[in-house]
């Protein structure tokens, strides 16, 4: 099995990948209405319809790719899930946190809301 610590190319300087305890995530993503289920940073938003979803998608697919880390994305009507881990340790790092929050931002941005109790 490799260490849990290996060496990740980000934008264009090399840095060591931690995994993060389940409590630092929680407290850090703590109101985004992301939840840590099965070791994976989740969040499921409401969009009404399917095309709006595939809006949706495309913008999380913009910050993605300037982020260099990429959700699992699950595009259904009336919503779009989205899981988040670092592949490369088989766990939440601070990669994950920080797509998160900047993700939350962006679909607030574009007024899509958390969907509840779904």
């Amino acid at each position: 099995m490799h260490d849990r610590w290996w060496w990740r190319r980000c934008g264009g300087w090399l840095g060591r990948v931690e995994p993060l305890e389940i409590a630092r995530v929680e407290q850090a993503v703590a109101g985004s209405g992301w939840e840590v289920v099965d070791g994976q940073l989740v969040v499921r938003y409401a969009t009404g319809s399917f095309v709006a979803g595939v809006r949706l998608v495309e913008l999380v697919a913009g910050a993605a790719e300037a982020a260099n880390h990429h959700p699992d994305v699950t595009l259904t009507y009336p919503w779009v899930e989205l899981r988040l881990l670092t592949h490369e340790v088989d766990a939440l790092t601070s990669a994950d946190v920080d797509l998160a929050l900047e993700l939350t931002e962006l679909v607030r941005e574009h007024g899509v809301e958390v969907a509840s109790g779904e």
